[in-house]
């Protein structure tokens, strides 16, 4: 399947394995159990040292995003196969908004990973008073050996498949995925297309309260058919990010064409779309066309030393076919012994018969003998006696009426 986009998962995703104590607090005096801007709303943060969280992946390489809080200590160790690479922090200051948090901060990017299976494990090396850096999500670019089976594809604003028209202006905001994204109006006569191959896709942007002119207003055209317009709710604040704008619920899995046009003068914002990919029995793979993570700078490009990971092709049985074999054969047999059987039968039918036949014989020739020597004259019937009665017709057919094979029966 060709594809666009990487494959984002969650922390809170069940692939993601975590050990020891971990929580959604940021700190203990300003306690915050959800966040909008991080994906999903939530991120996952420790302040023991010792603990792990460990994601297994099948991709050419993989970025690990985080939620960072201002002037807070933090040590990470990443263990990538066996290879091991560290990031610490006495305090990150140099944010790019005035804010407390650093949202989507690419702490860990490694690329030119080989296309089979690999291990990430993530461990805390120091512990702190307060969490310092939250795990937010998973970035890695399929292979052509990834099933994409009921997973969601990331396709960020400047993905290179998404098609604009007319002018785009360029927005970076640190509460931005990937830290950017793109603001138009239908004045300039712009639309974007996401050709995209899924069973749904949801499109997510900015929403501004209107208080400068430029209330959000959008119309959605899926494969030509289906439009939706979506206006948003009002708004308490000026923007409020990560917002989904559109969803598509579940499609057929096949290619297919979303068209969004900001309307009557209103702005629209892409940050990003998810593309869910259906759940298959079998597995689903990916072409050479995924897109790939961009490196971030200051990440680590360095590369580990593979360990090569065997893999064995399950082939399916025809049970049936077995079974039907094995009767098949059964019967067969069966027939064989009793056609042997029947013919024996007939073997040996026939053979009674050809003795019932020479015995017959026998008895006829021995009467007539004894009956010629019964009624002879009376001078030579007196001189006869039981010595001078051949028996020799009779004798010889029994023995050799009973010889079988090499079994002697009447001899």
């Amino acid at each position: 399947m060709s594809t666009s986009g990487v494959v984002i998962v969650d922390e809170q995703d069940p692939s993601v394995v975590f050990t020891g104590q971990w929580d959604h607090i940021l700190t203990s005096s300003l306690p915050q159990l959800a966040d909008p801007v991080q994906y999903k709303g939530f991120a996952t943060g420790s302040q023991t040292a010792g603990t792990t969280c460990s994601l297994n992946f099948t991709g050419s390489s993989v970025v690990v995003v985080t939620t960072v809080v201002r002037d807070a200590p933090f040590s990470l160790q990443f263990n990538l196969d066996g290879t091991l690479y560290s990031n610490s922090s006495t305090g990150i200051t140099n944010f790019a908004n005035v804010g407390i948090y650093s949202y989507h901060d690419s702490t860990f990017t490694i690329g030119n990973l080989s296309e089979g299976n690999h291990v990430l494990t993530i461990s805390t090396s120091l512990a702190t008073t307060d969490i310092g850096i939250f795990i937010d999500y998973f970035l890695y670019t399929p292979s052509s050996q990834t099933n994409l089976s009921n997973l969601n594809l990331f396709i960020d604003d400047r993905d290179p498949s998404l098609q604009y028209a007319g002018n785009w202006r360029f927005d970076t905001a640190d509460s931005d995925f990937r830290h950017t994204s793109r603001a138009a109006d239908d004045t300039s006569l712009a639309n974007v297309t996401i050709p995209f191959t899924g069973d749904g896709i949801q499109f997510y942007g900015l929403i501004n309260n209107g208080s400068v002119g430029d209330m959000l207003l959008a119309e959605f055209v899926l494969d030509g058919t289906s439009t939706t317009t979506y206006a948003p709710p009002a708004q308490t604040s000026d923007i409020t990010y990560n917002n989904k704008l559109y969803d598509s619920g579940t499609l057929p899995q096949k290619s297919h064409k979303l068209v969004v046009t900001p309307k009557n003068g209103h702005l629209v914002w892409l940050d990003y779309v998810l593309v869910h990919q259906a759940v298959t029995t079998q597995a689903t793979h990916t072409s050479s066309s995924s897109t790939s993570i961009a490196t971030s700078a200051g990440a680590s490009t360095t590369g580990p030393t593979m360990v090569p990971v065997t893999t064995f092709n399950h082939r399916s049985v025809n049970v049936g076919a077995i079974v039907g074999g094995v009767i098949g054969g059964v019967a067969l047999i069966l027939l064989l012994i009793l056609g042997l059987f029947l013919l024996r039968r007939k073997q040996r039918n026939l053979s009674d018969n050809r003795v019932n036949e020479q015995l017959q014989d026998a008895g006829r020739s021995l009467h007539i003998f004894t009956t010629i020597g019964h009624y002879s004259n009376s001078t030579a019937r007196s001189e006869v006696n039981s010595n001078s009665i051949s028996y020799f017709p009779y004798d010889a057919c029994i023995g050799k009426l009973f010889h079988f094979g090499s079994h002697v029966i009447g001899s």
